[in-house]
Parts: C-alpha cells; sequence; structure tokens
C-alpha cells in the first residue's frame, strides 16, 4: 500500500532519498474531496500523512536509470528557466517538459478560458514532430529501419523524461505504429490504432478508463481521427 507525504516546502529531498517518517496516517476521504480520493485510490494510495517527523537514512537508494531521467528533466528545466524570462520559460517548460507548475495564475486561467490548456501539455503534436525529426536524421546515416528503431527507442526515452502521463504514453505508442506500419506494408488507420493502443494500456493498467488524463486524450484523439478529414473537406469545398 502507498502512502501520500505532505511536507514543507523548501527541504532537499530528492528521488532516491531513503527515510524515516513519523506521524498519524489518516484515511484519504477523511482529508479529500470524493473525486481526488477516488483518483488517488486508483494510484494504490490509501492513507495520507500530513507534515510528519522526517529523518534521512540514506541518499540514492533508488533505480540509477530513473535518477538520471530526474537530473536530466531538472537540468532542461533550468536551462529553459536561463534561456527566457517569465511567462515565456514556464509556457515552455510546459510544451517541451510537461512541467505547468511555474506557470503564473493568470496566464492558467487564461489558457483555461480559452479553451487552448492543450497547447502546454504533452501530446501527439510532439510526438509527431519528434518522429518525424528522429526519422529524418538519423535516416540520413543509416537504413530506414534501423532509423525506424532509433526514433522509437529516442521517442520512449523522452516520454520517460516527460513523466510518462496517460495522455503521452498514448501518443508514443500511436507513433511507434504509425513508424513501423510502413515497414511493414501496412497502412495506418486511426481508428483501429487508438482502439488497439487504448486496449494495450487498459491490458497493463485497468483502472485508465477512469483516469481524466486517458480520457480527455483518447476522446479528443478519437474526434480528430473521425472528424478531421470531413472538416478539411468540407472547409475546402466552402472555400471553392
Amino acid at each position: 500500500m502507498r502512502l501520500l507525504a505532505r511536507l514543507p516546502l523548501g527541504d532537499d529531498w530528492r528521488y532516491g532519498d531513503r527515510v524515516v517518517l513519523v506521524g498519524v496516517p489518516s484515511a484519504v476521504d477523511e482529508e479529500s474531496s470524493a473525486s481526488y480520493a477516488s483518483y488517488l485510490e486508483r494510484q494504490g494510495i490509501y492513507a495520507v500523512l500530513s507534515y510528519p517527523r522526517i529523518s534521512l537514512l540514506r541518499r540514492n537508494a533508488g533505480s540509477p536509470l530513473l535518477a538520471l531521467l530526474y537530473d536530466l528533466r531538472s537540468l532542461a528545466l533550468a536551462t529553459v528557466r536561463q534561456l527566457w524570462p517569465q511567462p515565456e520559460s514556464a509556457l515552455m517548460a510546459g510544451i517541451l517538459l510537461g512541467y505547468d507548475r511555474d506557470l503564473p495564475p493568470q496566464v492558467t486561467e487564461a489558457f483555461q478560458q480559452t479553451g487552448t490548456a492543450h497547447i502546454i501539455a504533452i501530446s501527439g503534436f510532439n510526438i509527431s514532430i519528434l518522429a518525424g525529426l528522429f526519422v529524418r536524421g538519423f535516416g540520413r546515416f543509416t537504413r530506414r529501419w534501423i532509423a525506424v528503431v532509433l526514433a522509437l527507442l529516442s521517442i520512449s526515452f523522452y516520454t520517460l523524461l516527460v513523466g510518462a502521463q496517460p495522455s503521452v504514453v498514448r501518443a508514443a505508442i500511436m507513433g511507434a505504429v504509425g513508424l513501423f506500419g510502413p515497414l511493414l506494408g501496412r497502412r495506418q488507420v486511426g481508428a483501429n490504432s487508438l482502439a488497439f493502443v487504448a486496449a494495450l494500456m487498459c491490458l497493463f493498467n485497468p483502472t485508465l478508463p477512469w483516469d481524466i488524463s486517458f480520457q480527455l486524450s483518447f476522446s479528443g484523439t478519437l474526434g480528430l481521427v473521425l472528424f478531421a478529414d470531413r472538416c478539411s473537406r468540407s472547409r475546402r469545398t466552402l472555400s471553392i
């Protein structure tokens, strides 16, 4: 069973720290709204520990690979903050790294009111750009199938780097299907690919259909698959 611990701000805790927490846990439904409690339970979290006494036992006790990913993400985030001022740096961090905690409240509210909050979320658009860049870049130096494999590895690394949220994983798997399809002589059909990816993800995590990120990503992609071409043809007809 997992436990959600709330700690004071300002302490230098990082992935891989092994600590001792001393406090009195409470049930999730006692501290949270019903929807948030349901969300935590789907993550296997059934208890909350607020501001316990904490002492460090050991550093670097986690996976070296995950530690490397977290360090690289921190380095990338620091680089973005150095290159651009606020709020531009916060916007770029959201678009490139899926990190939206730096966005000022008024900017976040503006995105929500205009229905454009998806711009600062990692999605299929990001994965498509990366897939095209990697395939073209690697394709200059090696065979196409090797370039596709290297592109797939690069996309997998990027997915882990930005946090592997359900929407990102969905986009990455669909990107992989789109890359390998032409090599096998198969034409990708959007609805079939989306259904396959959704079934595959739910096979490994049966609680995904109740995850709001998965719901929005799946619904948005389904809408594009079913209606994007029709809307585009209708617009061309009206312009003529």
